[in-house]
């Protein structure tokens, strides 16, 4: 009937934002977010099929601003992390996912090294 080309095992990165300027505005709460990563979790149980035999989500890496001040300066804080205070590519390069000495390709998740900074 036709081929099928197979990539046996790969890892995808997805790099997802919450705004707390539009959170705000939304009245999006910490509730809200919770319900969003039980969505992220769980986003493949339901949607198996051939092309897609296994996808699941392997981490969710959660960065909350929570200000650059000492803490006897909680005003200032919460200012300062409504906009965020450190850049969100920052963030992101202190996740490390790397393929483990003496592999050339991957076969499963345990293949990889995930470190966060």
């Amino acid at each position: 009937m036709g081929n099928k080309h197979i990539v046996p095992y790969a890892l995808h990165t997805v790099k997802p934002y919450v705004s707390p300027v539009f959170a705000e505005h939304t009245k999006f709460t910490e509730e809200d977010l919770a319900l969003f990563f039980e969505a992220l979790l769980h986003m493949f149980d339901h949607d198996q099929s051939s092309a897609r035999a296994e996808m699941t989500v392997r981490g969710i890496y959660d960065f909350e601003h929570i200000g650059s001040q000492h803490p006897n300066n909680p005003d200032q804080n919460k200012k300062e992390a409504r906009p965020g205070c450190y850049p969100a590519h920052k963030l992101f390069e202190g996740i490390d996912i790397r393929l483990k000495p003496g592999k050339e390709y991957p076969e499963t998740f345990a293949d990889y090294s995930v470190t966060c900074a």
